[in-house]
């Protein structure tokens, strides 16, 4: 399905894919709850659930946040 030039379901799959994917700051697989994740972009747990089902309306307006946890997911211990 695509919305405008975005095709959000894709957008909602790579979300998923980045946050349970992540790595700690040794290599090791750390996953990111949907509540970490919330927590640290400053967004509800819902929200983070609705994204990641392509309903991604708001993910356009906090996209900076989304650049800011791309930026301490290497961080993570």
């Amino acid at each position: 399905m695509m919305n405008n030039k975005y095709d959000f379901k894709q957008i909602g799959k790579r979300i998923r894919e980045e946050r349970t994917n992540a790595q700690n700051a040794t290599g090791r697989k750390k996953v990111m709850t949907q509540s970490d994740l919330a927590n640290e972009i400053g967004v509800s747990r819902q929200t983070i659930a609705k994204w990641e089902h392509g309903e991604i309306d708001q993910l356009l307006m906090v996209a900076n946040s989304v650049i800011y946890l791309e930026s301490i997911t290497v961080g993570l211990v």
